[in-house]
């Protein structure tokens, strides 16, 4: 019982989250257009699409896209607590608690970035385009549309089609697979545009 006292101890002034949680995430930079170049803290990450490791830290962590003829573009990279930090919370009444916090904070691993995946939409230089709103809804709310159209719910096409063409609906009922087995927001409304587009 001792050694086990000892050991929890040692757990909780080490910091759960310093511990156990990864040092850094995997997200995945996609732009409209693609081949954009992707700055982070200075550092040229390469063209979009990518996927790149971003360290974890309590700062603001923000990426910067630049692409000839479009306005440099700045994207905030949200974070969250870790499920390790969320735990020690049950112990911040106690020293132990407070200090494996104080801790994971110094550390910056008890933050995650909550996003797996970014689209960001470039404007022209000269113009002060707004993201389309049908792309802004496909990436922000790619799983349930793809859980909508798999179940042919009716309300979900209207809602993709609202601002396109009439044709539209007969058009996703016809390409519902192919839409279905898109892999994220950005390729569903590439994919959508193409289906009700071709031929109109």
């Amino acid at each position: 019982m001792k050694t086990l006292s000892i050991a929890l101890a040692t757990l909780l002034l080490s910091g759960c989250a310093t511990i156990f949680s990864d040092h850094s995430d995997d997200i995945r930079i996609e732009s409209e257009p693609t081949g954009a170049d992707v700055f982070f803290q200075g550092r040229n990450l390469g063209k979009t699409p990518l996927t790149a490791r971003f360290p974890r830290s309590m700062n603001t962590s923000e990426i910067r896209l630049e692409k000839s003829g479009y306005n440099s573009t700045i994207q905030q990279l949200d974070k969250r607590l870790t499920g390790e930090a969320l735990w020690n919370l049950g112990f911040i009444t106690t020293t132990f608690g407070a200090t494996s916090w104080g801790i994971d904070a110094l550390s910056g691993k008890m933050l995650r970035y909550a996003e797996k995946s970014y689209v960001v939409a470039l404007d022209k230089k000269g113009k002060s385009s707004a993201i389309p709103p049908l792309l802004q809804y496909a990436t922000s709310n790619f799983e349930p549309i793809q859980k909508h159209l798999a179940q042919n719910d009716p309300a979900e096409t209207a809602r993709l089609c609202e601002t396109l063409t009439p044709n539209c609906p007969s058009r996703v009922a016809t390409h519902r697979d192919a839409l279905v087995q898109t892999h994220d927001g950005l390729e569903l409304y590439r994919k959508l545009m193409t289906i009700v587009l071709a031929d109109s």
